[in-house]
């Protein structure tokens, strides 16, 4: 094996026992590239595309890691190769995610609508490949919606807010713009 393959290997291996060390604890991403000898631009890369659902953001430079203690080397190899989209359809039956690793936990909706302690009409995070922000709810939206799901579905997964800008400004929506759309105010 090449030397700077086996680097890789040590890095990726430093990288996994780490995170299951921390796992459900705040780790910034200085501390894990101290720890895994992975640069910081690779662990921001692999936040985004290939932890995401395996994540919490704490802040711009730091995150909780959840549910690496149920993996095995194997399992996170698998999800730092090029076929990590696959990864989440295919794991064991025996492995059980942990509650906070759901789409809808407390964690996860928390860690997409954080608000900025700087100012808080704005939420902390700009929109990534898997939250689309929207400032308004309208059925003519209906075809820019599809094609966003669909993005999501290639993506394992995603979120719309509506109600917040693209500058991730909080405006909120108005009831009517629901009441407008109930079938059972229609009639």
């Amino acid at each position: 094996m090449s030397s700077i393959r086996q680097d890789r290997y040590e890095r990726e291996q430093k990288g996994f026992a780490y995170l299951q060390m921390k796992n459900n604890q705040p780790v910034s991403i200085e501390d894990l590239s101290a720890n895994s000898g992975w640069a910081p631009a690779s662990i921001r890369k692999y936040l985004q595309q290939n932890w995401h659902q395996y994540i919490a953001k704490v802040d711009a430079n730091s995150f909780k890691p959840i549910g690496f203690e149920s993996l095995t080397y194997e399992q996170f190899r698998h999800l730092q190769s090029q076929s990590s989209k696959a990864f989440n359809n295919t794991l064991p039956e025996n492995i059980k995610l942990s509650e906070e690793s759901t789409p809808f936990s407390k964690e996860k909706l928390h860690q997409i609508l954080t608000l900025d302690k700087e100012n808080l009409d704005f939420l902390i995070d700009s929109e990534s490949h898997e939250v689309e922000y929207k400032e308004k709810f309208h059925i003519r939206g209906a075809g820019d919606y599809a094609k966003t799901i669909a993005a999501f579905a290639n993506n394992s997964g995603g979120y719309f807010v509506f109600g917040v800008k693209n500058n991730r400004q909080i405006i909120g929506l108005q009831d009517s713009q629901f009441q407008d759309l109930d079938p059972a105010r229609a009639c």
